[in-house]
């Protein structure tokens, strides 16, 4: 399956977007809970950069977040080491 991603503006829009949604205390923990299961979809970087934003003790939509979402959110906002 190909990964989306796009030119860096592109992904500038895509980190921004799912910031502003995932990380709205609306919702909370029901809808970032959703949108983490989703950022397989996105190329590594993308999804590293989202979840870093996720991850950040500002962003009020992971208040309640289960452990199992928040250690998938630390595992993707890992850098990975090149082979």
């Amino acid at each position: 399956m190909r990964k989306l991603a796009g030119p860096p503006r592109f992904d500038k829009t895509v980190d921004d977007t799912w910031n502003k949604i995932g990380c709205d205390a609306d919702g909370a923990p029901y809808v970032m809970s959703r949108l983490i299961s989703r950022l397989s979809n996105y190329d590594e970087k993308v999804a590293a950069g989202i979840a870093t934003q996720f991850l950040d003790k500002e962003c009020q939509g992971r208040k309640g977040l289960s452990a199992d979402d928040l250690a998938r959110l630390q595992e993707i906002a890992k850098p990975r080491q090149q082979p």
